[in-house]
C-alpha cells in the first residue's frame, strides 16, 4: 500500500498599510524585495497632494513615493522622489536605491536610516 504525503503549507499573512487616505491617493505601480525588505513604489496624484507641491516633477500630476518594510510587514520608512521613476531594486549591502525613470534613465539613491 503506498501513501501519498503531501508537504502543508504554512501561510500567514499581514496586510500592509500602503496608503494614507488624508494625504493623497497612492497607486502601487512596483513591488521590489530583497533580503532584508519589502520595497513599494507609489505613484501619488499630486492634485491631491499638497503638502509635496514643491518637488512635483514638471508635466506630471504624479509624484512618486517609495516605502520601506520588513518581511514582517511592519513599516520602517519612506521617502518621496521627484523623478518620475517605474522600474525599482534595492542593494541590503549598501542602502542603495536603483530605479529606473520613463526615459530609460538610471538613478541612484542612498536609503539612510535602515539598519
Amino acid at each position: 500500500m503506498c501513501v501519498k504525503h503531501e508537504p502543508k503549507a504554512v501561510v500567514t499573512t499581514k496586510k500592509l498599510k500602503t496608503s494614507n487616505e488624508s494625504v493623497g491617493r497612492f497607486y502601487n505601480n512596483n513591488l521590489y524585495t530583497s533580503n532584508n525588505y519589502i520595497v513599494l513604489l507609489q505613484h501619488v496624484n499630486s492634485s491631491f497632494e499638497k503638502v509635496m507641491e514643491n518637488i512635483e516633477t514638471p508635466g506630471s500630476s504624479f509624484i512618486v513615493k517609495v516605502k520601506f518594510f520588513d518581511w514582517d510587514g511592519n513599516y520602517i520608512k519612506s521617502f518621496f522622489i521627484k523623478e518620475s521613476l517605474f522600474n525599482i531594486a534595492f542593494d541590503d549591502r549598501t542602502n542603495t536605491l536603483i530605479a529606473q525613470d520613463n526615459n530609460n534613465y538610471l538613478y541612484k539613491y542612498k536609503v539612510k536610516g535602515l539598519k
